[in-house]
C-alpha cells in the first residue's frame, strides 16, 4: 500500500466507478458520497447511496510480501496488506430506490471490479 492516503483514494476510485456505472445502469445522476460517522447520524437531504468505511484489517494471508526494493537502496521492505471492510448505504424516500440503489451497487462491485494504479 501507498500509505494511509491510498485509503481515501481508493474510496474516491470506488466513488467515480460506482457514479459511472450506476448511471449508465439506471440512467439520471445518482449521488454517491463517502461518509462519515457524522452524516451516519442525519437525515440526507437527497438520494444517494452512502459508501462507510467501519473496519481497516490486516490480511492475514498475503501477511509476508515484500515490495521490491527502492532505486539505491538494498533491501526490500515489508508490504502490509489490508483488506478494506465498507459499507453501503441507500437513502430514499422510497424503499424501492433504495433497494434498487443497493442491489446494483453491489452488481458493479462483484462484477469482477478491478482498480488499477491508475484510478
Amino acid at each position: 500500500m501507498a500509505g494511509y492516503r491510498a485509503t481515501m483514494g481508493v474510496l474516491q476510485a470506488l466513488k467515480e466507478r460506482l457514479s459511472l456505472r450506476m448511471t449508465a445502469l439506471l440512467g439520471g445522476n445518482p449521488s454517491i458520497k463517502i461518509l462519515g460517522s457524522q452524516e451516519l447520524s442525519g437525515v440526507p437531504s437527497s438520494e444517494a447511496l452512502g459508501i462507510y468505511l467501519y473496519r481497516i484489517a490486516v490480511d492475514p494471508y498475503a501477511r509476508n510480501r515484500y515490495l521490491s526494493a527502492p532505486e539505491g537502496r538494498r533491501t526490500s521492505r515489508a508490504e502490509l496488506p489490508i483488506n478494506l471492510h465498507i459499507l453501503l448505504v441507500g437513502w430514499s424516500d422510497k424503499s424501492e430506490s433504495e433497494v434498487v440503489y443497493l442491489s446494483t451497487a453491489m452488481q458493479v462491485i462483484g462484477s469482477a471490479l478491478n482498480l488499477g494504479i491508475a484510478h
